[in-house]
């Protein structure tokens, strides 16, 4: 395990700086998992069996209380933002987001559930007895980065 040296904040701009990318990352990451949890399938009308609507409702508890702590991040990094005297940071780049703060090719992107976002495909990969609906969509093609 490579251990890296403690990042050293030595000017307001620089941590100014870095707050904004936590913003614009955590916004990010928020919109991404709304995204996932709004296109889950919710009935047998959408063509799910009852073990894949069991799935889908586990899914979208998980979903929800993530997207609860991402809210709770953005709203630290705007609050440290309005304490150094800076004015909260609500925007964000346009879809997709090549991040760069993940190992390159990690893209924040709104992708309907069921297709493997991107960013959070861990989620997704984490549960491996959980079972993917049928998907709303077909798979994205490949997204120019940022």
């Amino acid at each position: 395990m490579t251990v890296e040296p403690p990042l050293r904040v030595e000017r307001r701009e620089e941590l100014l700086w870095l707050l904004v990318q936590a913003c614009e990352l955590e916004h990010g990451l928020m919109c991404e998992y709304l995204f996932a949890q709004f296109s889950l399938k919710r009935s047998g009308e959408e063509g799910l069996t009852a073990e894949q609507l069991a799935k889908a409702a586990a899914w979208d508890r998980v979903l929800v209380d993530v997207i609860k702590q991402e809210m709770l991040h953005l709203a630290l990094t705007t609050n440290l933002l309005t304490a150094i005297g800076a004015a909260p940071h609500l925007h964000r780049p346009n879809f997709p987001i090549l991040s760069r703060w993940y190992p390159p090719g990690v893209q924040i992107a709104l992708v309907p559930s069921g297709n493997e976002p991107c960013a959070i495909s861990s989620t997704w990969n984490a549960q491996k007895e959980w079972i993917s609906p049928t998907p709303r969509a077909s798979p994205p093609s490949a997204r120019p980065g940022r």
